[in-house]
């Protein structure tokens, strides 16, 4: 019941950064559109379904990087470009796959974001994307530097990068 309760809280957190990222985007109905869908067809409210997946909770952290970067957009703060990156580097804590994010960020900013304003790249774009990757480096290395010191790194790399390498190349 309590993993239940928990995954209902961090769903319903989820879809409270869905919506004010469709809500910025577009309008109020986008986001409570966009909020609704996010809650339903997560866990599709069967008490058997609701699960804590990984990718559950790298939903979050994933959501409030993507905020993150649209506050920054208005805002111009570099706080909000640190902040995006260092939860997009959370996500990837959780799930490696939330680093395919990085891609979608280079695009925007280095591709729509000009295309949008008509003007052509500048090295403020190269900037913002740097600061976005160096925030979630440091979560990368923060957690490096805690293996390190706790004694687990030999086993993080045999387990999560020879494994995964390894399955890769069995694919």
């Amino acid at each position: 019941v309590a993993v239940h309760i928990a995954t209902t809280f961090w769903v319903f957190l989820t879809a409270v950064f869905c919506f004010r990222i469709a809500k910025r985007l577009l309008n109020d109905r986008a986001g409570l559109i966009a909020a609704f869908y996010y809650t339903i067809f997560t866990t599709a409210y069967s008490p058997k379904i609701i699960s804590t997946s990984i990718v559950v909770l790298m939903m979050l952290p994933l959501t409030i990087s993507i905020d993150a970067l649209l506050t920054w957009e208005r805002s111009q703060r570099k706080r909000h470009l640190w902040l995006s990156g260092i939860m997009w580097g959370l996500g990837c804590f959780f799930k490696y796959q939330a680093g395919v994010n990085v891609i979608a960020i280079a695009f925007y900013l280095l591709l729509f974001r000009p295309f949008w304003q008509k003007r052509p790249s500048a090295p403020a774009d190269l900037k913002a994307l740097a600061r976005f990757v160096l925030g979630g480096m440091f979560v990368g290395a923060a957690f490096s530097i805690y293996l390190y010191f706790k004694g687990s790194w030999d086993d993080f790399i045999f387990w999560s990068i020879r494994g995964s390498t390894a399955y890769i190349e069995g694919a």
